[in-house]
């Protein structure tokens, strides 16, 4: 499965959660702060990217995706410069290591994408959907018994997302264990079930 393919249903995926999912108070005041510089300049990318990769981080997956869909690739090397420079500057900041990460994918530079956003995670440990896009560019990569710790390590860390388990659930696909392909697609199920009952 190519790599939009993968990320395309991974985020429909993801769209299930964004119902039920819980943003913290200081998440809600970012996406908040964010979304009023979008609205302010609703024709810039740099606006549209912030937004969009606040919503990634915040676990609003769908939300950001449909809004870097909007942005040209181009865009993408005035983020690696952008974020390149931040982090010259403060280099503990794990968002500009994240979003430089997002510049990186998109640019079809893997390898620098996985540095990003393990750098993301050192100064963000355990932070789960910093290690849902690891395991998402591992599984790019081939590398899927990686994606698959991965993919794990993060759903110990937040077990209801269907993202993840989608995303556990494809790599073993690809790995021919499709009965555990099954039990991770019922689990995305049984979440998404669980939460239109509430």
């Amino acid at each position: 499965m190519n790599r939009k393919i993968l990320i395309v249903l991974m985020l429909i995926f993801y769209q299930s959660y964004i119902g039920a999912h819980e943003l913290t108070l200081s998440q809600r005041k970012e996406i908040k702060d964010y979304k009023k510089k979008y609205e302010e300049k609703v024709s810039s990318n740099e606006a549209k990217f912030d937004l969009a990769i606040c919503y990634a981080y915040s676990g609003l997956i769908q939300k950001g995706w449909d809004l870097l869909k909007t942005i040209p690739k181009e865009h993408a090397d005035d983020v690696l410069r952008k974020y390149e420079l931040l982090i010259s500057k403060q280099p503990n900041k794990w968002k500009y290591h994240f979003k430089l990460g997002f510049a990186h994918y998109f640019k079809n530079r893997k390898k620098e994408a996985i540095l990003s956003f393990e750098k993301a995670l050192q100064l963000e440990p355990n932070h789960p959907w910093i290690l849902g896009f690891i395991a998402l560019v591992y599984g790019d990569l081939g590398s899927i018994d990686k994606s698959i710790d991965i993919c794990k390590r993060s759903l110990q860390i937040e077990y209801n997302a269907p993202g993840i388990h989608f995303l556990l659930g494809e790599a073993y696909r690809r790995k021919g264990k499709y009965f555990a392909f099954a039990k991770e697609m019922l689990i995305v199920s049984s979440i998404k079930a669980s939460e239109d009952h509430h």
